[in-house]
């Protein structure tokens, strides 16, 4: 049962008010975790309510949803091995999925990541899919460098606290492009989503996988306005619409090649040789 906590509703039967204290990467609570907007409550206070809910005190899916944004400072990311450099920026992050991802190791019994979030625009500057990869290279997600550098580089571009909150979980992925096999799960810290996961059941000619096979279709993506993104501006949509990267193979008409598949301008499904320059929408899970 809630009770009225301020202008707050407390989950706590005392109805008393909301506090916790932020010490040295622990949550200290006094009576609970203040309960704060997701856009507005600083990294301590977000911190502070995703531990509440990983103790079962708190339903963080009572004060947060699907579309909520915050912007977080994002540190420079210098070029690796084939990699592109970013600079220091400002990024909105969206809640994509609640209670979505499977975590690595379960927390206190919960099976699930609180939330879901993703860079709502192009991170600053395009990248290939595959780094250093012409033509898809192996075509799986485990052994793409990219994914290294997202749970690297970029992991180590977010705020402090944030890192510390970013959750493990698995990811499933095609084992190849061309036919319908489960590859390696993986366990990640940062990923780019896959097709099933941004448009669900929808078929596409070229794409080999199901959402059995890479993972259900994020809540945030069951509108089809949200698959278009525009370049980031500090924090702000800037420009036109552009492509961006998914982590799924597909083949090319002579399934020879490996592809991945990409999101057009308009948001419709599409996909590319992986030495193509296309936006970098990283996700990850708190």
């Amino acid at each position: 049962m809630l009770f009225a906590s301020g202008n707050k509703m407390s989950p706590f039967k005392d109805g008393g008010k909301m506090s916790s204290v932020f010490r040295d990467g622990e949550i200290i609570y006094k009576s609970g975790p203040k309960i704060v907007d997701f856009a507005t409550g600083t990294d301590e206070e977000i911190a502070a309510m995703l531990d509440a809910h990983y103790k079962g005190k708190i339903n963080i899916n009572d004060y947060w949803e699907v579309g909520d944004t915050r912007v977080m400072h994002l540190n420079a990311m210098a070029a690796g091995t084939g990699g592109e450099a970013h600079v220091e920026q400002n990024m909105t992050m969206v809640i994509i999925g609640i209670e979505h991802d499977n975590l690595s190791a379960p927390i206190n019994g919960k099976t699930k990541a609180a939330i879901t979030l993703q860079c709502r625009e192009l991170l600053g500057n395009n990248g290939t899919g595959e780094i250093g990869q012409n033509y898809g290279g192996t075509g799986q997600w485990s052994a793409n460098p990219r994914r290294t550098w997202l749970n690297t580089t970029f992991i180590g571009a977010l705020p402090t606290i944030i890192q510390s909150l970013v959750k493990t979980v698995n990811k499933k992925n095609l084992a190849n492009h061309f036919d319908s096999t489960a590859g390696t799960t993986t366990q990640d810290k940062a990923f780019l989503i896959s097709y099933s996961e941004t448009f669900g059941s929808a078929s596409f000619s070229y794409y080999q996988g199901s959402e059995a096979l890479e993972g259900n279709q994020y809540q945030y993506y069951k509108t089809t306005s949200n698959r278009q993104k525009k370049p980031n501006n500090n924090g702000t949509s800037g420009g036109s619409n552009q492509r961006w990267w998914l982590r799924s193979p597909i083949t090319d008409i002579s399934r020879y090649y490996t592809y991945w598949a990409r999101v057009e301008a308009n948001g419709a499904a599409s996909g590319f040789s992986s030495d193509n320059q296309y936006g970098i929408v990283p996700a990850f899970c708190l």
